[in-house]
């Protein structure tokens, strides 16, 4: 999550604004359960994430839900 801050050109931060605090939840927990030789794989997420944010009142629910 890092790594989506610096790309989005927000503050150092593993709880970037670009991305949605439940979603953000998921590769800290993924890379925190990962080995140092998988972790490099969790970077082909990074341009997803900087444009996963929504402000909307039921997303809490449909990300949960998926």
């Amino acid at each position: 999550m890092e790594l989506v801050s610096v790309s989005a050109h927000e503050w150092w931060s593993d709880a970037p604004d670009c991305t949605h605090p439940l979603l953000a939840h998921l590769p800290r927990r993924a890379n925190d359960a990962t080995s140092d030789l998988n972790r490099a794989a969790l970077g082909s997420y990074v341009q997803t994430l900087v444009r996963a944010s929504t402000n909307g009142p039921r997303a809490y629910a449909r990300i949960a839900a998926a």
